[in-house]
């Protein structure tokens, strides 16, 4: 990072127009300051940074206000829930959920990856396609409810027909997060 030139907003924020332009220049113009393209970006980010000195939020206590801490709630939430939603332990464990239903060795661990990767790939695709069309509320209800009915699903299976070996009675203990002082 100390080798890299500092972002053209951050220049322009700290009165070093000149710099900005330059850095915009060789990204968008060749080096040629007076590019159609670059002038147009620095406008840009010259607004937008008037705008935040005039407007924006100056502190951290800022989003703590009414109208922007439900914004700032809604934000934080989103983020905790798609780490919680289970879609991260699946992509993590799958080898060892395939090996619980008897499908074990190096081939089984491919087919086991495969599977996971090609239809988390076949489902994004479409929400890509589609999140301005269908909503982002809508697809997010359908797709944690999908998510939640996929991992009851493997669970089911799991205790129905996986393959396990003997639980000691401490190894549920530590897991369940009991803790001896």
């Amino acid at each position: 990072m100390l080798l890299f030139p500092e972002s053209p907003r951050w220049l322009v924020d700290h009165d070093r127009e000149a710099e900005a332009l330059e850095i915009l220049a060789d990204l968008h113009g060749k080096g040629d300051p007076n590019n159609e393209l670059v002038q147009l970006e620095f406008a840009e980010i010259k607004e937008q940074v008037r705008f935040e000195r005039t407007e924006g939020a100056k502190s951290y206590l800022d989003l703590l206000k009414p109208g922007i801490f439900r914004r700032v709630t809604l934000g934080a939430s989103l983020q905790m829930w798609s780490q919680l939603s289970g879609m991260n332990i699946m992509m993590y464990y799958i080898i060892y959920v395939f090996q619980g239903a008897g499908l074990t060795g190096r081939r089984g661990n491919l087919i086991a990856d495969a599977v996971q990767y090609v239809l988390n790939v076949v489902f994004t695709i479409p929400a890509i396609i589609y999140i301005d069309k269908w909503g982002r509320r809508p697809m997010l209800l359908v797709g944690t409810l999908l998510m939640g009915i996929w991992l009851f699903l493997v669970g089911g299976l799991q205790g129905r027909y996986g393959a396990w070996g003997e639980v000691d009675h401490e190894t549920v203990w530590v897991i369940t997060g009991h803790w001896d002082a």
